[in-house]
């Protein structure tokens, strides 16, 4: 059975590069929570396993894989892929020249958290905008804090890496 982390609050920062990490609060990795002595059960949908391709273009090298176990950032060269998007971020947002160096090595270490078969969790973030995230990494300060890094989930047929947009499932099992 996938885990599921049920927050009470959450605290959203978006990172260099417009990655997601999220801080929450939980009562623990399971859908069932305690409000006044009744036991209340939260719905989380189930992440479909299949290619999720980003804006739901086949033609693109540049796709999710998601299975019951993992989630798979996929493409023929994806440090370019990420290199592409941090240039552009840099140039839109007028930051000054951080040199080749800097834009190399935070691709090669975004490529290299996001490409292997990473295990993930589903939370529920408490944003109507968007409802739920798939951490591919987390880990907690106590049995209630986690903290973690993934996609923003709709809870349906799309995730979204701000970096690069939305991943819309195209190739269900």
């Amino acid at each position: 059975m996938k885990k599921f982390i049920i927050p009470i609050a959450i605290a959203v920062v978006l990172g260099i590069g417009g990655g997601i990490a999220a801080v929450m609060l939980s009562r623990g990795a399971n859908s069932e929570i305690e409000n006044n002595g009744v036991q209340s059960e939260v719905i989380v949908p189930e992440l479909k396993s299949g290619n999720y391709y980003l804006n739901g273009d086949i033609e693109r090298d540049l796709y999710l894989e998601v299975t019951e176990d993992h989630i798979s950032l996929k493409s023929a060269d994806l440090v370019a892929e990420f290199k592409k998007v941090i240039l552009a971020e840099w140039e839109e947002k007028g930051y000054e020249d951080i040199g080749e160096e800097k834009i190399n090595s935070s691709a090669e270490e975004y490529a290299k958290e996001y490409s292997p078969k990473n295990p993930y969790v589903i939370s529920v973030t408490g944003i109507e905008e968007v409802p739920y995230a798939v951490l591919i990494h987390w880990n907690g300060t106590d049995a209630s804090t986690y903290t973690g890094s993934g996609y923003w989930f709709n809870g349906v047929d799309t995730l979204n890496l701000s970096w690069f947009g939305d991943f819309i499932l195209v190739d269900s099992e």
